[in-house]
């Protein structure tokens, strides 16, 4: 199968993409982060995504505050202090080396309560701002304001969870101040993507794509978060995902640019999106997770797919005995593509 634009090139704000394939902002846990900071073990993973022609690279959430790191339950990365930037350069470096670019994910993960003071959440804004300066002193590319999955600011955007009667009552008033406050200080050459959590009411969801992108947001990566609708409408013949239908459906509502992710697994099924236009960017999780080589070893069989699909990631409890890493490093070892 051809996959051409699959590798066709993409620029955003003046940046090359050399090719339509993102790496899905996915949790590395069982290697190392003392005090938050990426350990050699992490760099390395990093280091062999960037050597195996992703066109963009996300990392995993770096957590803007130390209560964001206690909240999760296992070792996560942060960018709330100097002595983080080190590391997030280096990986910022590996990229570049290879013609990729990197854009890091902010994410908040402090228990959210309709009870927090303003001043919480003005806090909330500043750590996010804080972290985005940081990433841009690294290097990256661009930074990624998490607003989906389980995440505070999910819970901030979502009028189901929100309660609040201040101005944060519309959650989006926290993200917008925020960017504004990220162009203030970095200028307009920093990409800012935001990972969007549908709630299945199409029309709201909709809505809220539209004042991301008048926001100024220069991506939309499109995933899922506090549900408050079925999503109706999905074709029964459907061959993806409700979140992978999710971006196609939005993708005719906004200008710019949308990352679809969520079961893509193979180039094969990541080239069908981008032909058919349902999709700007394809984002592939756990088969980078399974194998960081998954692109280079897919080009003479688009339909590989490393993962295995086990009843319960290995990778959030240790990757090491992931089925799906062990197969690629015999296959590394053996030499065999």
């Amino acid at each position: 199968m051809n996959v051409s634009d699959l590798f066709s090139s993409l620029n955003i704000k003046g940046k090359r993409l050399k090719n339509r394939i993102v790496v899905a902002p996915t949790e590395r846990v069982g290697l190392t982060y003392t005090g938050s900071i990426m350990g050699a073990d992490v760099i390395h993973e990093y280091e062999m995504l960037a050597e195996n022609n992703a066109g963009l690279i996300m990392t995993q959430s770096l957590v803007v505050a130390p209560e964001d790191a206690a909240a999760v339950g296992f070792p996560l990365p942060g960018i709330w202090k100097e002595t983080q930037i080190a590391p997030l350069k280096r990986i910022v470096e590996a990229a570049h080396q290879n013609g990729a670019l990197l854009i890091a994910q902010l994410g908040v993960a402090r228990p959210y309560s309709p009870r927090w003071t303003t001043a919480e959440v003005e806090r909330l804004r500043e750590d996010l701002i804080a972290g985005a300066l940081r990433c841009a002193a690294a290097g990256a590319d661009g930074v990624e304001i998490h607003g989906a999955h389980d995440v505070t600011l999910n819970h901030i955007l979502s009028p189901r969870t929100n309660r609040r009667t201040d101005r944060y009552s519309d959650g989006l008033t926290l993200v917008n101040e925020a960017v504004e406050a990220i162009r203030a200080e970095v200028g307009e050459d920093l990409i800012l993507s935001f990972r969007m959590g549908c709630c299945f009411d199409w029309e709201k969801d909709i809505a809220t794509a539209k004042r991301i992108e008048a926001m100024g947001f220069d991506l939309l990566n499109v995933s899922v978060g506090v549900q408050e609708g079925y999503a109706p409408g999905i074709p029964s013949d459907y061959d993806y995902t409700p979140m992978t239908y999710a971006a196609s459906l939005l993708k005719q509502h906004v200008g710019i640019p949308v990352i679809a992710a969520w079961g893509i697994d193979t180039l094969r099924r990541g080239e069908q999106l981008i032909q058919k236009g349902e999709a700007d960017l394809v984002a592939y999780g756990k088969s980078f997770l399974a194998d960081p080589g998954f692109v280079t070893r897919s080009m003479g069989n688009p339909d590989y797919s490393p993962c295995v699909h086990c009843r319960a990631c290995r990778w959030y409890s240790d990757g090491a005995k992931c089925p799906g890493r062990m197969r690629a490093n015999r296959y590394a070892e053996s030499g065999k593509s």
